[in-house]
């Protein structure tokens, strides 16, 4: 059985949607605006930034890496 690959836009949209779950601002606005810009922020990274990003948020949950 072979591992199914995630494209780099796949895990950046993984990663915000945990982000989304676990944040705790309540204006719904602000968070979206934030999430945005984080979102921003991944695309202009690097390729291993991502991945590495998405591996610890797989591993340590969304809660523990974004607090």
């Amino acid at each position: 059985m072979s591992k199914k690959t995630l494209t780099r836009s796949e895990m950046i949209e993984f990663i915000i949607t945990s982000a989304r779950d676990a944040s705790k601002i309540k204006d719904k606005k602000k968070r979206e605006r934030m999430l945005s810009n984080a979102k921003i922020h991944l695309i202009k990274s690097t390729d291993k930034e991502v991945e590495d990003l998405y591996s610890r948020v797989k591993r340590e949950g969304a809660e523990a890496v974004f607090k």
